[in-house]
């Protein structure tokens, strides 16, 4: 059994006191707290501490150039030169208690430290046979009698310039030899030129030249006399050699530069010589950017109220480490400052952390404090993931539900708050009857209830899970309940009236067992068998479950071994009888019991043997009360104990022990307004990892990880004597791998046992595996999950191979020992979800290249085709010249095309397409492009698309496409076209419909113009985007389970209004009243269903967006006037979006389907993107039900983001959305298919009508059109492009007859995303928008270039294409004044 626990990580804290720093060739970010240093590796996304630490808290610390050195000095001036890799002292040196800064040499020879008010350097790699002193001195300058604050070195390791508290700076040359005679003078040049104490200086990258800062924000640049590297140059005439010389060349106060008060101190400053930039920090939270030399300021931000500590640059120059606050302020943020974005922001508690709780899969932590706060953190990266703060008051108990979705947490407010971990929100709270303080939190094994204990009242109470009503209260005890435990069906409960009571919570029935003293904690183990209680006397008494007999007895008394309290005046022996430890936990195997409390000690005990295995000291750090094993005798006088006295008014004395520390008698928390205080260290919970490999503690310092995976370490197993490397490596050479393997588990020498794993062949792999004894398979296993990184760096393929195959052999055995392998197995589930997540980032970020590679090699096959040879099916034509192609494509109107038969193979149909002269030559371009050879690939031209529909069976008209058409997925975007739906001929495809289903365009109205928003116009965009997620993997801010979230894919609207997110007659004025009645939410798919939930509310990327606009021109009054427009300059808000991932879910799983059902069914297509089904047919009826659930889902998603609007409106205004007149002008979708009654040859038909890119446009009078529009006709928006304009029409009796009532529904693309990314700039977009007075906020910048004007055709010859047509007339024109996208 391994116990080498040792320390790991540090959380709940990040920063305390003294500088951060970044390791000079990596980027690790090191932070100090107290006496450890933290490092967060923030390329890797890990964290964890140096294994060194000090007696008493750090102050300052430094790295050497190679990163393999770490200087680190304590409050009592003693120096500790630490390997970095290995965290072991290598030397020390006592130094005095005012050290102000310390520097290694740029060549890592040398060592400068600053103390005092001087300075001296040590040369450290320089040790004679007869000295065992490490640190041979150097030089030796005293330069003030007052504290000197700070030092660095030039490049060349000449020049050290170092400041002071006596606002003077010095820049000397220090000397490199062994010296004897500290007395000889050192020349040095001493400069008066400050106000205040210097923060810092430096010298200027390969250059004497330097820069000065002070703490009243006075910059200067200095130029010196000296060439870089020629100090040693003569000058002048006669030939001297003169010490450095400075001129001031600049000076500027940085508080006026950044607009910062001038009574803010200036607290930090650094400096990037490569990159010139320097960056001061201010007392405020101010940070500030600067170029030197220009002294131009680049930018500026404030993290906070709280003052800036400490600043450092990365060995880039593009990453800020901040560290602010300190103490249980502690802040520590990576600003990268070139896209200002945080890297990483982590907070501390802001108070002692009184519980923990692993999750069931090992991955994350959550904690309580008592700030009220309730925290979860990544078990790995140690960052925190989210904060609670809904409590008022101490959490003083938390856990987490059976599935990890939800994290529960008690609090002396009386309540027990249920937190969803999916959406991050409080969805549940559960309440007392009466008021009262709640101690601890459980759950049973299902999560249906929830527990809860008044200490005080002597009450338990259990709550429903689902609908948070209190089910029971249970008493019985008689006096302060101090803990509760839960497994099965029985709730074990312990009080200090010494009694444990064990309550079947199903029948009701109830044993009670008395105690030898005051029951302090219980605990049942993972396994169900054992029930644990410790009492007052410090014994933990073990019971078998089945029978509730005394399994066994465990004494801990002399094993609390509590530090003595530096105001304990009692004799230590009465002392430690008050001690005891005050809270037990089994492992997750059941064979550990370890034990906590009032004491700085941890102990683990043998369940099994019952004795002390293991004992754990917290901490080392006499800067905490209660580490010392008895008082410091020499500080008792006549007077008392010293330390009840302050004695120091300086508030640097605080790291030092010197401020008054009294506090009440029996207080465990010291009083806040005290100037100082020493806490004392205690554990206040534990919770063991599922992994048993890592357990967590709680205490005074935050909660501390302990750790099996710290150190490798030479561990044999079953070892022999002829187990030797030089017998593995033989084995290897002669291919017997199996034997090789097993040699290597025995000699536990990762080495061999990766070179083992790796040289078997895959093809011997199943042999290997099956050959291998079951010792040797639970070793390998065990062996994997702990070196799973490792192993899975460059080969993970293989390594997932072989695991398949030993678990496919050996998982009988597994399964029969699985109490021996669940840690193991926990530990590869945990990482291979994390490895999971990793590579599904990593596929998301370069699926566009992906496609363009794959595109590429498409083209590349058919590049050398001859021109009589036919395309692939998919192309459904045959490669002709340009001029041929023409002869099948004739002008028959003014705007109007018809491509006859014969275009494309196997049309049944003519098509039809609009086009006016503007944007003809675009249209035929893609035809001309096409029929070059070489270009063949991608989308085919949208003219060749609208001939293939043309071809698709019981096709009815036309197959028509609108002025704003171009390529797509099948039909081409702006394609109509209508199918029978009587006869069974006629098909339904999802390409006919798009995977975007019920992407559509809503429009509200407000009663503002453009002169009541312009002065808040920022404020509102901002506002729009903080209400509405946006981007990529945005996830909306809607409650909703997924019981309504089904609820949502089968009533549409209805739900939001019962809800309260949308209007009533917003129903009213929404195509198909929000809701297509058809809707099946069982067809939809799981998956698709786990895309869209979180996806509810938000407005996704690409092309969606919501723009406020404000009317520009008004083409039909008496229209205009009906849809709530009263004159030029009013204001509206249009939102583009549709279903989200859910709509391209469904597309997708139905595309699959029918692919199959194609060749059953008789079906030919010239396009295998065209796949259908015959609208009859079960693949044809489940599509529709679940593209009907979809497009509900999109008229859901646009209504809570009409809400979402509504509320940015009103915060901005201060009124609410009633009073501003926010109702919907209309809600259209352009993507969709619908059955709908036409005239078809003089008589009704029911026809399917499939709409990819068009938007329905009915005339006035029809049935469909709802009635406050029956007189002008349904209302059409039609959206532009960024930055350009938008347009509101109306729907023709013309459009009816000649496109099934259809016109436009945008610009339409006139460049691919990835042509646009390449061939606009970004800048040049923003300052575009800019000019026009449009205000922008966009999640992604490649979104700008995406969607920039340039990309699509010119919206206003679109609509005047459709107007001319008469396929829809123009009622208004909008412009944007503001824009939020993706």
């Amino acid at each position: 059994m391994n116990l080498d626990f040792k320390p790991f990580d540090l959380l709940g804290n990040v920063y305390k006191n003294g500088n951060i720093f970044f390791h000079p060739t990596t980027d690790q970010l090191y932070s100090t707290i107290n006496n450890k240093i933290k490092v967060f590796d923030l390329k890797d996304n890990i964290s964890s501490i140096m294994p060194f630490t000090s007696n008493f808290n750090i102050v300052k610390f430094t790295l050497s150039p190679s990163g393999r050195l770490a200087f680190i000095i304590d409050c009592l001036g003693r120096g500790f030169l630490v390997n970095t890799s290995k965290g072991v002292s290598l030397a020390q040196l006592k130094l005095t208690k005012h050290v102000g800064d310390v520097k290694f040499s740029p060549c890592s020879k040398y060592i400068a430290i600053a103390f005092d008010g001087k300075i001296e350097v040590f040369l450290l790699n320089k040790v004679t046979f007869d000295s065992f002193n490490a640190w041979i001195r150097t030089t030796s300058l005293t330069i003030s009698t007052n504290k000197m604050t700070t030092l660095n070195w030039s490049d060349d390791g000449e020049l050290i310039i170092a400041g002071g508290e006596d606002k003077k700076f010095v820049v000397f040359r220090p000397r490199k030899e062994i010296c004897t005679d500290f007395k000889r003078n050192i020349p040095y040049r001493l400069i008066d030129a400050h106000k205040g104490s210097i923060v810092n200086c430096f010298f200027l990258k390969n250059s004497y030249d330097c820069l000065t800062i002070d703490d009243r924000g006075l910059l200067s640049l200095w130029k010196s006399n000296k060439a870089f590297g020629k100090l040693d140059e003569k000058d002048g005439e006669e030939e001297k050699v003169t010490f450095v010389f400075y001129e001031r060349k600049k000076k500027m106060n940085i508080n006026d530069s950044a607009s910062v008060a001038r009574n803010v101190e200036c607290t930090s400053a650094t400096f990037h010589s490569k990159n010139n930039i320097l960056v001061t920090s201010f007392s405020n939270g101010a940070i500030v950017f600067h170029e030197i030399p220009t002294f131009s300021l680049i930018q500026s931000l404030k993290v906070g109220d709280v003052s800036v500590k400490s600043v450092a640059f990365n060995k880039d120059g593009d990453w800020l480490g901040i560290a602010s606050g300190g103490g249980s302020l502690g802040q520590v943020a990576v600003w990268e400052w070139q896209s200002e974005c945080y890297i990483m922001n982590q907070q501390s508690h802001t108070h002692i952390i009184s519980c923990v709780k692993y999750s069931p899969c090992g991955s994350l932590l959550a904690t309580g404090g008592m700030d009220g706060k309730v925290k979860v953190w990544d078990g790995r990266s140690g960052n925190c993931l989210i904060t609670f703060t809904e409590h008022k008051s101490s959490i003083t108990g938390i856990c987490w539900s059976e599935g990890g979705n939800v994290v529960l947490s008690s609090s002396l407010d009386g309540v027990v708050r249920a937190h969803d971990m999916k959406r991050y929100r409080n969805f549940r709270t559960f309440k007392c009857p009466d008021q009262t303080q709640l101690h601890g939190v459980i759950t049973d094994a299902t999560s249906d209830l929830v527990i809860s204990m008044a200490k005080d009242e002597y009450k338990i109470y259990i709550w429903a899970m689902n609908t948070g009503n209190l089910v029971d209260v249970i008493s019985g005890h008689s006096s302060r309940l101090s803990g509760i435990s839960f497994f099965g069906n029985n709730l074990a409960s312990v009080s200090w009236d010494k009694t444990l009571r064990i309550t079947n919570i199903v029948d009701n029935g109830s044993e009670v067992i008395s105690l030898n003293d005051e029951a302090l904690d219980v605990s049942y183990s993972p396994c169900g068998k054992i029930l644990a209680v410790l009492t007052f006397n410090s014994t933990i008494t073990l019971y078998d479950t089945h029978n509730s007999s005394i399994m066994g007895i465990i004494e801990t008394k002399y094993d609390v071994d509590s530090g003595r309290g530096a105001f304990e005046t009692i004799k230590k022996e009465t002392s430690q009888r008050n001690k005891t430890f005050e809270f037990i936990e089994f492992s997750p195997d059941s064979n550990l019991i370890i034990a906590g409390g009032n004491t700085n000690h941890i102990c683990i005990y043998s369940v099994k043997d019952r004795i002390l295995l293991k004992k754990l000291q917290m901490t080392i750090n006499f800067s905490f009360d209660g580490v010392m094993s008895d008082i410091n005798y020499k500080q008792l006088s006549e007077f008392g104990n010293l330390d009840f006295f302050e004695m120091s008014s300086d508030e640097d004395e605080d790291d030092y022990g010197k401020k008054k520390k009294m506090a009440l008698a029996g207080s465990k928390i010291s009083d806040k307004s005290e100037r100082s205080y020493k806490p004392t260290m205690r554990a206040n919970a534990i919770s063991f990892s599922p992994t048993a490999r890592c357990f967590a503690i709680a205490n005074t310092e935050g909660v501390l990880i302990y750790s099996l995976d710290r150190y490798e370490k030479f561990d044999p197993f079953l070892l022999e004597t002829t187990v030797t490397p030089q017998i593995i490596i033989q084995l290897l050479n002669t291919k017997d791998f199996c034997k090789a393997l097993i040699m290597s588990l025995k000699l536990n020498d990762n080495s061999f046992i990766i070179r083992s794993l790796l040289e078997t062949p895959i093809e011997d792999v199943k042999f290997v595996t099956q050959q291998m004894p079951y010792l040797y398979a639970e070793k390998l296993l065990n062996w994997i999950a702990i070196n799973w990184k490792k192993v899975t760096k460059s080969h993970i393929e293989y390594v997932y191979n072989f695991m398949d195959n030993l678990i496919l052999n050996h998982f009988q055995n597994f399964k029969n020992n699985a109490r021996s392998i669940l840690p193991s197995i926990n530990a590869l589930v945990q990482e291979i979800a994390h490895q999971r997540k990793l590579y599904i980032d990593v596929g998301k970020k370069n699926k566009s290249s992906i496609e363009y590679l794959l595109t590429v090699r498409r083209k590349n096959k058919f590049r050398n085709l001859p021109k009589e040879i036919d395309m692939p099916k998919s192309f459904g034509n045959v490669v002709r010249t340009y001029d041929e192609e023409l002869k099948f494509i004739e002008q028959i109107g003014p705007c109007e095309y018809k491509i006859k038969k014969g275009f494309v193979p196997n049309m049944n149909v003519e098509g039809r397409f609009y086009l006016n002269d503007k944007i003809k030559a675009h249209m035929l371009g893609e035809i001309e492009m096409c029929c070059k050879r070489g270009n063949i690939g991608g989308y085919i031209p949208a003219v060749k698309q609208i001939a293939n529909v043309a071809g698709l069976p019981g096709i009815i008209g036309n197959s028509i496409g609108l002025p704003d058409m171009h390529s797509g997925y099948g039909f081409a975007i702006g394609n109509v076209a209508a199918f029978d739906a009587e006869s069974g001929e006629g098909v339904i495809s999802p390409g006919g419909v798009g995977f975007d289903i019920n992407c559509g365009v809503r429009l509200i109205r407000t009663n503002l113009f453009e002169k009541d928003v312009k002065p808040v116009k920022e404020e509102l965009t901002q506002a729009l985007f903080d209400h509405i997620p946006v981007g990529v993997g945005s996830k909306g801010i809607i409650p909703i389970g997924i019981s309504d979230f089904e609820e949502c894919l089968e009533i549409g609207m209805d739900w939001t209004l019962r809800e309260g997110y949308s209007w009533a007659e917003d129903k009213e004025h929404c195509e198909e009243f929000g809701r297509m009645i058809q809707a099946d939410a069982t067809k939809v798919t799981t998956r698709a269903k786990k895309r869209g939930l979180p996806q509810l509310g938000t407005l996704g990327a690409g092309n969606h967006y919501g723009e406020v606009q404000v009317v520009d021109e008004i083409y039909d009054k008496y229209a205009a006037k009906k849809m709530g427009i009263e004159d030029v300059g009013q204001v509206v808000i249009m939102i583009h979006c549709g279903s989200r991932g859910l709509g391209h879910e469904v597309a997708s799983n139905c595309l699959t389907s029918m692919v199959k059902s194609m060749s059953r069914d008789g079906i030919h297509i010239n396009d295998t993107q065209l796949a259908c089904a015959r609208i009859n047919s079960p693949e044809g009826q489940e599509y529709l039900k679940s593209m009907a659930a979809a497009a509900n889902f999109a008229w859901v998603n646009r209504s809570c983001i009409t809400f979402c609007v509504r509320q940015a409106f009103a915060k901005t205004f201060n009124c609410t959305p009633d009073d501003l007149d926010m109702n919907v002008v209309y809600d259209v979708c352009h993507n969709i298919a619908k059955f709908e009654e036409h005239i078809v040859n003089g008589r009704p038909k029911m026809l399917c009508v499939h709409r990819k890119g068009a938007t329905r446009a009915l005339p006035p009078h029809h049935p469909l059109v709802p009635v406050d529009y029956q007189l002008t006709g349904q209302p059409v928006m039609i959206g532009g492009s960024m930055g350009t304009c938008s347009y509101v029409a109306c729907g023709t009796e013309k459009g009816m007859e000649a496109t099934f009532g259809t016109t436009c529904h945008g610009a339409g693309r006139a460049m691919g995303r990835s042509k646009s990314r390449k061939t606009i700039s970004f800048e040049d977009v923003l300052e575009q928008l800019k000019e026009k007075g449009i205000s922008i906020r966009v999640a992604s910048p490649k979104l700008v270039m995406e969607e920039a004007p340039e990309s699509y055709k010119n919206v206003t010859d679109v609509i005047n294409t459709c107007h001319e047509a008469g396929l829809s007339k123009k009622t208004f024109k909008l412009r944007p004044i503001a824009v939020i996208k993706g």
